[in-house]
């Protein structure tokens, strides 16, 4: 159930942050409250999460797909392209977040 609750979490904060984006700083209500709504969903499925899993798992997988995520449909729907630094910084938060969930202790890896 952890597991399940963390994807739905991650989601949910994937859309609340495109939604945020294309609120244009909440002066469009509709995008507004669409995020405010997911935003509440993310927490609600992400407190379900680390009640299995621990709290440094649980918040690095929310974080670095999210972040993830959000930098593949923003250079889609905004045209924001990451340049080569960007694409090396994404890879080294999915490298920790590995290695924080498949070889550190903490995980329950090796």
């Amino acid at each position: 159930m952890g597991y399940k609750s963390l994807i739905l979490a991650i989601f949910a904060e994937v859309i609340a942050t495109i939604a945020l984006k294309s609120s244009n700083g909440f002066s469009e209500l509709m995008p507004g409250f669409i995020s405010i709504l997911f935003y509440v969903v993310s927490f609600y499925f992400l407190m379900f999460a680390m009640q299995t899993l621990p709290v440094a798992v649980c918040y690095a997988i929310w974080s670095a797909t999210g972040i993830a995520l959000i930098a593949i449909i923003s250079s889609f729907k905004f045209g924001e392209v990451p340049d080569i630094y960007a694409i090396v910084g994404l890879t080294l938060i999915v490298l920790g977040v590995f290695n924080l969930t498949i070889l550190s202790k903490l995980g329950k890896g090796i």
